[in-house]
């Protein structure tokens, strides 16, 4: 994804109470849905993903996450391989099950995951990647 000009944004993020954060911008792109147990991660897809002026929700766990995808479902969910109550091969089984137009992309920090992304895509995820992403190797939303 090209990092292009970045213009002064406001951005609100507040927990709904219900594990959900939600961060949205007015003029967004598409809605992305950020599944990951470690907020530093939600946090940097959301700084890289608000700059390209995207609307963000993110959700803590795999219930969550299909919760809110079930509630209002995103343009695109990038959802963590380990994360608690479901994992997020269950929630692209989930969602891909349920939802036939939902796409997803697998994320894991673990150095020995490339098996586990590589059976994610084959349950539907349309993309994996390691969490040694930078910026740049991030597919653009509506691209997917």
């Amino acid at each position: 994804m090209k990092m292009g000009n970045i213009s002064h944004m406001q951005r609100t993020g507040a927990d709904n109470g219900e594990g959900l954060l939600v961060s949205r911008q007015s003029s967004g792109l598409a809605n992305v849905l950020s599944i990951d147990d470690e907020a530093s991660i939600r946090r940097l897809l959301r700084l890289i993903l608000e700059r390209e002026r995207h609307e963000i929700l993110e959700a803590r766990d795999g219930r969550d996450g299909l919760t809110a995808y079930q509630r209002s479902p995103a343009d695109l969910v990038i959802a963590d391989i380990r994360i608690p109550e479901m994992t997020g091969l269950d929630v692209i089984i989930e969602l891909t099950r349920r939802f036939l137009d939902a796409k997803v992309i697998a994320i894991s920090g673990q150095a020995d995951a490339s098996d586990t992304l590589s059976n994610a895509k084959l349950l539907g995820a349309r993309h994996s990647l390691a969490q040694t992403v930078q910026p740049e190797d991030i597919p653009e939303p509506r691209s997917v």
